[in-house]
């Protein structure tokens, strides 16, 4: 005699490894978390980007390989020690970063990168300070640097949302030899 149906048994089971498959599938690909993995991972390669920016900064534009005396576009120098200088920092930056603008204008002290990133250097005009309250993409747990020049901020999609720091919205510590 062939059996027709699932005993009790049976469809409890599959009713169960169902629900887990679907609790999993939901968790995993809840789009909240695909958005914000994109987010990022987006600020890690403009981490990189940033990264090479300064290295290529140091390389290039300072005849003692530091940020402590750079030669800017104009030929005038730059220093990462005078607060007044940041304009000077973020107009080199612009030359090794993709900018979405083809101006030369710096609107707010914050350059437009492409995919509408926004990107921003304050200087502090002390090497010597310690700066709280960071978000390094590199380092996903850092809050302090110590002898901290200054800080750049970038916001991986601009002023769109979420606006969360760690998320899109990162805050680094720049040093006399490049990001911290």
């Amino acid at each position: 005699m062939a059996k027709s149906a699932f005993t009790l048994f049976e469809a409890m089971v599959a009713m169960i490894v169902a629900g887990t498959i679907v609790t999993v599938l939901f968790i995993a690909f809840k789009p909240g978390n695909v958005k914000q993995e994109a987010l990022q991972k987006a600020g890690l390669v403009l981490y990189r980007h940033i990264d090479f920016a300064t290295n290529q900064i140091i390389i290039k534009n300072s005849p003692t390989y530091s940020l402590d005396n750079v030669k800017a576009l104009d030929g005038t120098s730059c220093s990462i020690t005078k607060e007044d200088d940041a304009k000077c920092f973020l107009g080199l930056y612009k030359k090794y970063l993709i900018v979405k603008r083809s101006d030369s204008a710096i609107v707010d002290g914050e350059v437009t990168l492409r995919n509408n990133a926004a990107f921003k250097i304050e200087l502090n005009g002390d090497c010597t300070q310690e700066a709280t309250g960071l978000y390094n993409p590199m380092l996903p747990n850092t809050t302090v640097a110590q002898k901290s020049c200054g800080l750049i901020y970038f916001d991986v999609n601009g002023a769109e949302s979420p606006n969360i720091l760690g998320v899109d919205k990162y805050i680094i510590s720049i040093g006399k030899l490049g990001l911290r």
